[in-house]
């Protein structure tokens, strides 16, 4: 029998006839082109398929090495975090926070533990600098200050932070609201004696009052969103 030029097919109920795309043009299985002509286009067939597959499996990979990345920086950075409270020595200032000032150590102790995890942290870390302030002499719950005793403490022991270290703060700015960190900074930086127009800024009485480790908590939310705007502005 002649081989067939095209494959033909009749639709159902209907007298026309429709050729197929791309028939095998040996029709016969008894035929050796048929078979030839088979493998040649079952080996492109399985190609794709093989491709696609080793494609979708390279992605999995992918996927799973980058979850297992994550998860260990997780735990590095808990890990971090938890040696950090325990030691409570400041790799900044290159000493025990126990040498600070108490009101010197909470401001301190609240930017090196933000360096010390990414950002944006849970809530949890917050938590965890205000138990380590805690532990500090003269520094836990219980002992208040108002915030210009605050301020005015801040100012006394000044001295005990480095330009080096200051620098690193960003500045607040000139004119209009200002958060407590900002008030802190500004009074650290000597940028301001003037603490009851300071805390004015910050639309809070100079009365009020808190503990060193809400006041760490305080400045360790506010330093991060400064932290955080600057990222994006880069």
């Amino acid at each position: 029998m002649a081989a067939a030029v095209g494959l033909k097919t009749l639709r159902e109920g209907e007298d026309d006839e429709e050729e197929v795309d791309a028939p095998n043009p040996s029709l016969l299985p008894a035929n050796l082109s048929w078979g030839t002509e088979f493998s040649d286009r079952m080996y492109q067939l399985l190609a794709d398929e093989l491709d696609e597959l080793a494609d979708n499996v390279n992605k999995a990979l992918i996927s799973q090495q980058s979850w297992v990345q994550k998860t260990q920086q997780a735990e590095q950075i808990r890990l971090n975090a938890l040696w950090w409270s325990e030691a409570l020595y400041s790799s900044s200032l290159r000493c025990s926070y126990r040498e600070l000032a108490p009101a010197i150590a909470s401001m301190v102790m609240a930017v090196d533990l933000l360096n010390e995890v990414a950002k944006p942290t849970p809530a949890s870390v917050g938590y965890l600098l205000a138990e380590a302030v805690n532990r500090l002499p003269d520094a836990d719950f219980t002992q208040k200050l108002s915030l210009q005793d605050l301020l005015t403490t801040l100012d006394q022991a000044r001295q005990q932070l480095s330009k080096d270290w200051l620098e690193t703060l960003t500045a607040p700015p000139d004119t209009g609201r200002l958060s407590l960190r900002d008030a802190a900074v500004l009074v650290l930086t000597g940028k301001t004696q003037d603490f009851t127009a300071a805390l004015k800024r910050v639309g809070a009485s100079g009365e009020f009052e808190m503990s060193l480790p809400q006041f760490a908590q305080a400045l360790f939310r506010q330093e991060q969103a400064v932290q955080l705007a600057g990222e994006l502005h880069e």
